[in-house]
């Protein structure tokens, strides 16, 4: 009695002492509070002091303290553009949100991760994930949420210039400020109404929205978004050629930025008037304040606004005809292209990984799941077992062969559950290299950037040269040497041009290739061996160091894409040509047919150096190649591997071979559209 009377005491005592060192919600506050006081209005040491209280008060924070916390940390991170980091903080914030199951803390995650692809301008991935804090804000009572959603919806839409998509989002937000009375919502729709007429060209209208705006932020001595109705209704101004005016209104919008130290925002107004001093051809004002906005840029490294720098100071250089500073310009241009490019599919790439995570996380706690159900049923039949033989020990034997025929059908369902979700998880997988192949594509574009900018410089160059020379040929001030000088650096100017031209039209070939190559493809039927026979006759002719090639196995009747066939056999055939280096053999090919119960087997092989393991498994996987991009896309085998599995409804693999090269394609005897 004394032990059971001591054991709740220790218990009490316990539980105690644990809520003492749990911080309470004043506390917390306060500790926030500091954040966004003291440094809020710089990003980087607010994230900072964010991770400082984390570390220092972990084992004291509840998890909703803890999760809220770290929302405030990837905020900052956010504001500083450290989206790495910040995507690295939202995935354990998606951890914490899960385990608490609480929609208000969950919509943060969507709303956060949206703003980290949205700045990125990874609109692809941004617009779901602001649908996503939609459906979440939803689930709550807080309909501000649910507006700001919708805002955040039009605000994107705008952003990718889909106007009637992003209206009713619009309407939504601003139907809900007129309801509350919030003026600070009716003046944000407003603002964005503004964006839509904007957008469409219609600037006195968007002038109208952007005043109305201003006004309200004016009356309620909202100064800091103030700055964004005198930023538009500069740029309104701008277009409408009225330069004076947008003059005032983006100094305006510089002066209370540069006040409340947001200088990201003050830069892009910036910019926008250097666009209108060059209009105005105030060189001398608008080059002094360029070089400045590109330091202050390159600071802060946001790539973006650096981008649209460098793109004023190569117009300006050009405008001056210094040619040599503005191809240095370009170069510098191209680079910062380059690196946006690599860190926007950097991050499309961990978010794809991440997402792939959780979902083998959730696959295996289905798998641990049903191994603990296992474990219970097991648990169940062992005591039904004692049972019957203390009770039923007669029939001990009847007893015995029910437990064992039961335990042998609960093994043979849990196998069949495994192999079902190892077959799921690899369809994830395959699904998550399409995606990230269609980024990896998207981001290939930017290699189009380099040889197009310098054919449009050298354009302008050859440009320039000639009006000089008519102008000299019209003054009879002339000169041989000159003349011979000029020509010849014409010559070098349409050399380069047409290099970069043909670097130009051969990247688009490829990549029409790739969009366009199984467009036409139509199902039919054919002999199969007959059919490649044919096929490889035609191939092999086209390359001279293949000496020898032969088909057997049995004659099958297909249907199938038999074009799409063909040219995943033509892609084989040019991979075992172009690899085969050995001047003292010859190339030789077999491909051998196989009927199973359910498909059929094509295996081609060839007598090469073969494929070595590392190869092997990274052979499908997109833009791998082991001749370098400048000898080949490495797109070959990926476009076949996708062509097969994802329209023949097959698979391909390459597997280990004794000599040379081996690709098995295993087909369905027949498929419907």
């Amino acid at each position: 009695m004394k032990f059971f009377i001591y054991i709740i005491f220790l218990s009490t005592f316990t539980i105690a002492a644990q809520e003492q060192n749990t911080l309470s919600e004043e506390e917390y506050k306060a500790i926030r509070s500091d954040i966004m006081d003291n440094y809020a209005k710089d990003a980087v040491k607010a994230a900072a002091r964010a991770e400082e209280y984390y570390q220092e008060y972990q084992l004291k924070l509840s998890k909703s303290q803890r999760l809220r916390l770290m929302y405030t940390k990837a905020f900052f991170q956010i504001s500083a553009e450290q989206f790495e980091n910040a995507h690295t903080t939202l995935i354990i914030c998606k951890e914490l949100a899960d385990v608490l199951n609480d929609p208000n803390l969950t919509y943060y995650y969507h709303s956060y991760m949206a703003g980290i692809f949205i700045t990125l301008e990874n609109y692809q991935l941004a617009i779901p994930s602001y649908l996503s804090a939609l459906s979440v804000a939803k689930q709550t009572s807080d309909e501000a949420m649910v507006a700001r959603a919708h805002n955040n919806i039009g605000n994107a839409l705008l952003t990718t210039e889909r106007y009637e998509q992003a209206k009713p989002y619009i309407d939504y937000f601003y139907q809900y400020g007129i309801s509350t009375s919030n003026s600070s919502y009716i003046s944000t729709a407003l603002n964005n109404y503004g964006e839509l007429e904007l957008g469409k060209q219609n600037l006195n209208a968007a002038k109208d929205y952007f005043t109305e705006s201003l006004n309200i932020r004016l009356k309620n001595q909202d100064e800091l978004r103030s700055s964004w109705s005198y930023h538009h209704l500069g740029k309104v101004h701008y277009l409408m050629q009225d330069y004076q005016l947008a003059e005032q209104y983006l100094n305006k919008a510089i002066i209370i930025r540069a006040k409340y130290k947001r200088e990201l925002e003050a830069a892009r107004s910036t910019l926008l008037l250097i666009n209108v001093y060059f209009s105005l051809e105030k060189y001398n004002s608008a080059y002094p304040l360029l070089v400045q906005t590109i330091n202050t840029l390159k600071r802060k490294k946001n790539l973006q606004l650096t981008a649209q720098a460098y793109e004023l100071l190569f117009s300006y250089l050009k405008e001056m005809k210094n040619y040599q500073s503005a191809v240095d310009i370009s170069d510098k241009l191209h680079q910062v292209n380059k690196s946006f490019s690599a860190r926007k599919s950097n991050i499309a790439l961990s978010h794809y990984l991440a997402k792939l995570e959780v979902k083998t996380k959730e696959l295996e706690n289905i798998a641990l799941r049903k191994e603990n159900e296992l474990t219970q049923e097991k648990v169940a039949l062992k005591q039904q077992q004692l049972y019957s033989i203390l009770f039923l020990s007669a029939v001990f034997g009847v007893i015995t062969f029910a437990f064992i025929k039961s335990l042998s059908s609960k093994n043979k369902k849990l196998k069949s559950t495994i192999a079902m979700l190892d077959k799921t998880k690899l369809e994830l997988i395959e699904a998550e290299k399409i995606s990230a192949m269609a980024t990896l594509v998207s981001g290939m574009a930017h290699q189009l950037n380099t040889p197009i900018g310098i054919i449009v410089t050298a354009n302008s160059v050859i440009k320039d040269k000639l009006v000089d020379i008519k102008g000299k040929v019209e003054k009879h001030t002339l000169k041989q040497g000159y003349l011979t000088k000029t020509l010849i650096e014409l010559e070098q100017t349409l050399s380069l041009a047409e290099k970069s031209s043909q670097k130009t039209a051969g990247l688009i070939d490829q990549f029409k290739h790739i969009s366009t190559e199984l467009g036409d493809a139509k199902i039919g039927q054919t002999q199969l061996k007959a059919f490649i026979d044919v096929k490889l006759k035609l191939i092999s002719s086209q390359y001279k160091n293949i000496a020898y090639y032969e088909v057997n196995g049995e004659d099958i009747t297909i249907k199938n894409y038999l074009h799409v066939l063909f040219k995943v056999l033509e892609q084989l055939v040019k991979n075992s040509s172009e690899s085969f280096t050995d001047i003292e053999q010859s190339l030789t090919l077999r491909v051998s047919i196989k009927k199973n119960a359910n498909s059929l087997h094509i295996i081609y092989s060839d007598n090469g150096h073969g494929i070595t393991k590392e190869t092997r498994k990274k052979i499908f996987e997109p833009f791998f190649t082991t001749k370098g991009m400048q000898g080949s896309m490495g797109l070959g085998l990926n476009v076949a591997y996708n062509s097969i599995v994802h329209l023949m409804q097959g698979k391909l693999s390459c597997v280990q071979s004794a000599h040379g090269a081996k690709f098995i394609i295993e087909l369905p005897f027949t498929i419907e559209p």
